[in-house]
């Protein structure tokens, strides 16, 4: 008897399972193969596209639970362990967060240290829309925060995917025409990203992305009344709203180009009047909580405050900072900054990044520089870079072929299931 046989007699389930996954996107990428041979209809009308996404959301998802699974049945698994597995995926880390705000809200006085007086960590870090919006389905329809939380967050993430796969041709015309199949590359991309395992937890990182791919295409079509309502929505959602003012000025910098030049008409003052208020929205959104925070609190600074509570140490709070702390004698968090923007600032002049379209790209860039700036050198990075877009569209825009398209999805499951590994089990580190 074989090694291979062997192994398969002792573990019957994961080799049926191993094969079922590799079956799946064997079939997937069938579908990206024949995507590519529609001539020059649109690839935004394609048809297959709707079910490819369906079916790519949902073999991301299912190929994720057994690792989700040992991270219950772990015994060195810091999650909320509950009576269910379900309620595992609905309570773990920040999970257990926005299910007690969606149940008891936010607290009218800061909680705090009896012994230092440090405000403690509490609810005020999370923003509302999320478990708001899952409070108000759990009192419609009766069910547990942990029901409510999961299948808000993967409804959500699966709208992001067929957001993006519509985005996509109408931002990049250039590239989906010379690349047809780059949509269905995109969700891929998108849906297999090593932290892209939050879309199966009761996180806000779903409805955060619809936000912005909602913002990107309204300013991409110049609809910019209809942008304010996802921009002032993702304020509330996730602290990420300010890079938006600066896709907005890059975006009305090449309408003003464009004129200029005399390649297309003169820009009306009401678009840049509105272009200038959707600026300012997205500029003063990270304003709004920590002013709400204060007049409940009855403290000024009691968002910061409490924001100090998570920085396990991290004494300033100036941009940057938590990358020039970490291993300060070897610097090598400024070093890796560094490195990070140069590498960044360089891509955006590319034509590579240009085909991405003036939104996307501006996004990506002014995003990955604010998540610098707003964040620490942690675990919580690989999380963060899941709204930049443009990383997980850059790890499967060069892929040509069916055997590239099958070796990168299964690199980039095995990396997620690794990252979720790593968080519940081994590391122990929240993402």
């Amino acid at each position: 008897m074989s090694l291979a046989q062997m192994r398969c007699r002792r573990f019957p389930a994961a080799s049926w399972f191993s094969r079922c996954v590799c079956g799946g996107i064997v079939i997937l990428s069938v579908m990206v193969r024949k995507s590519g041979s529609k001539g020059t209809r649109p690839v935004g009308s394609c048809s297959s596209m709707p079910i490819f996404v369906v079916a790519i959301f949902v073999l991301s998802r299912v190929v994720m639970l057994p690792f989700w699974f040992r991270g219950w049945k772990s015994d060195e698994s810091i999650g909320n362990h509950g009576s269910s597995f379900l309620y595992y995926l609905g309570w773990l880390w920040d999970g257990g967060w926005y299910g007690d705000i969606a149940t008891v809200g936010y607290p009218s006085e800061l909680p705090r240290d009896p012994i230092t007086g440090s405000v403690l960590q509490n609810n005020w870090e999370f923003l509302p829309a999320y478990p708001m919006l899952g409070r108000l389905i759990m009192q419609a329809s009766g069910l547990p925060w942990e029901v409510v939380g999961v299948s808000l967050s993967l409804g959500l993430g699966l709208t992001a995917l067929l957001l993006l796969a519509k985005l996509l041709p109408e931002v990049a015309p250039d590239l989906c025409r010379r690349r047809p199949k780059a949509p269905y590359l995109a969700v891929t991309g998108l849906a297999f990203f090593p932290s892209a395992g939050v879309f199966s937890l009761a996180y806000a990182e779903s409805m955060a992305i619809v936000l912005i791919l909602l913002s990107l295409r309204f300013i991409h079509r110049r609809a910019y009344m209809s942008a304010l309502i996802p921009v002032i929505l993702l304020g509330f959602t996730r602290p990420i709203a300010l890079p938006i003012a600066a896709v907005v000025v890059w975006h009305a910098v090449v309408r003003i180009q464009e004129s200029a030049s005399q390649m297309a008409p003169k820009v009306p003052v009401r678009d840049l009047f509105l272009m200038s208020l959707l600026t300012l929205a997205s500029a003063v959104s990270g304003l709004v909580w920590p002013a709400i925070c204060g007049m409940v609190t009855g403290v000024a600074d009691g968002y910061f405050l409490t924001q100090s509570a998570w920085r396990a140490g991290q004494s300033s709070s100036m941009p940057f900072a938590g990358w020039t702390t970490p291993f300060e004698p070897l610097a090598v968090g400024v070093v890796l900054m560094i490195l990070i923007l140069v590498f960044a600032g360089t891509w955006f002049f590319t034509p590579s990044a240009a085909e991405l379209g003036d939104e996307l790209r501006s996004w990506g860039l002014a995003y990955i520089v604010f998540m610098l700036a707003a964040t620490s050198m942690n675990t919580g990075v690989f999380r963060y870079a899941l709204p930049s877009l443009v990383l997980p569209i850059a790890m499967m825009k060069w892929v040509k072929t069916r055997v590239a398209f099958v070796t990168m999805s299964i690199v980039l499951l095995v990396s997620q299931g690794s990252w979720i590994v790593l968080i519940t089990t081994i590391g122990r580190l929240p993402p």
